[in-house]
């Protein structure tokens, strides 16, 4: 789980998480880059979080002992192992 500060970019979560956990939260990151190329960058609720259109599109977090991907909206991303379709909610990441 990342500390206590406030964070202000995505890069500064991750950089306070252990390596393996940066991994991971990198291949989110990527993936949805990719599904949404327009989608900004941003943190809500002290989390990394994606914007579309001006809407938050999804969050994701890390915590003791999973990420958290908060899909807020229609989002239809797949990639490897997991897909992922709308509605908010806790889906487990591959490792």
């Amino acid at each position: 789980m990342a500390s206590k500060t406030k964070f202000t970019t995505m890069d500064e979560y991750v950089a306070t998480l252990p390596k393996n956990v940066q991994g991971i939260l990198e291949k989110i990151r990527q993936t949805i880059r990719k599904a949404a190329p327009g989608a900004v960058e941003t943190i809500s609720y002290q989390i990394p979080t994606f914007k579309l259109n001006g809407k938050n599109l999804v969050h994701f977090a890390a915590w003791k002992n999973h990420i958290g991907f908060y899909a807020l909206w229609q989002c239809g991303i797949q990639e490897g192992n997991f897909a992922l379709q709308g509605g908010e909610g806790f889906h487990p990441v591959p490792a």
